[in-house]
C-alpha cells in the first residue's frame, strides 16, 4: 500500500463537508475504509472514506459523508472512548509498577486494587456504549443528523451501498 494510498484528500471533499455543516471534523480518502465504505475513528473523531466513492456521484457521497460525521457528532461518544482507552492504559501501568517495583503489602494492596478498579471502569465504558440503548440512541442520533442536512439520504444511502463496489473479505477456514 502506497503513502498516498493512505491517507489523502482534496478540495471537493472538504467543500462537501462543509457543506454539510461540520468544518471541524477531520476527513480523508483512505483504503482503509474500503471494507466499510466510511468509517469514524472514535478516538480522534478522524472520518475515513473508501477512496472507490470518488468514482460515485456527488449526492452519494454526500450521503456516506453524512452518516459519518453524524457518528463522529454523537454526543458523550468521544469522551466515553478516551474514558475506556485512559482506564485500559492505567491498568496496565498499575499492573507494571504491581510487578516490576518492590512496594510495601499494603501499597501494593493498594495498587492492585487501583489496577483492578481501572480494569472495571474501562469494561463498564466500553458495554455502555454497546448497550441495546445505546446504539438505539446512537443510530437514531445518525440517521436524525444526516436526513436533516442531505435530501433524500435513504435512497442516496441505499444507492452508494449498491453501486460502490466493496472487496470481498479473504475467506478464511476454520
Amino acid at each position: 500500500m502506497l503513502p498516498r494510498e493512505l491517507l489523502y484528500r482534496n478540495s471537493a471533499l472538504l467543500a462537501l463537508r462543509n457543506e454539510l455543516g461540520d468544518q471541524n471534523t477531520q476527513v480523508w480518502y483512505s483504503n482503509l475504509a474500503d471494507n466499510a465504505l466510511g468509517l469514524q475513528e472514535p478516538l480522534s473523531g478522524v472520518v475515513l472514506l473508501s477512496p472507490e466513492l470518488e468514482k460515485q456521484p456527488v449526492t452519494q457521497r454526500r450521503a456516506i459523508l453524512a452518516r459519518e460525521l453524524g457518528k463522529a457528532s454523537v454526543p458523550g461518544r468521544r469522551r466515553a472512548w478516551w474514558m475506556t482507552a485512559a482506564a485500559l492504559l492505567l491498568c496496565v501501568v498499575f499492573d507494571i509498577v504491581l510487578i516490576r517495583v518492590n512496594l510495601f503489602p499494603n501499597l501494593r494492596l493498594v495498587d492492585a486494587v487501583l489496577a483492578t478498579l481501572c480494569f472495571w471502569v474501562a469494561i463498564w465504558q466500553f458495554r455502555s456504549l454497546h448497550t441495546v440503548a445505546a446504539r438505539q440512541r446512537r443510530e437514531q442520533h445518525i440517521q436524525q443528523w444526516a436526513r436533516t442536512r442531505v435530501p433524500d439520504y435513504d435512497s442516496e444511502l441505499a444507492q452508494a451501498i449498491a453501486s460502490t463496489p466493496i472487496p470481498p473479505k479473504p475467506y478464511r477456514r476454520s
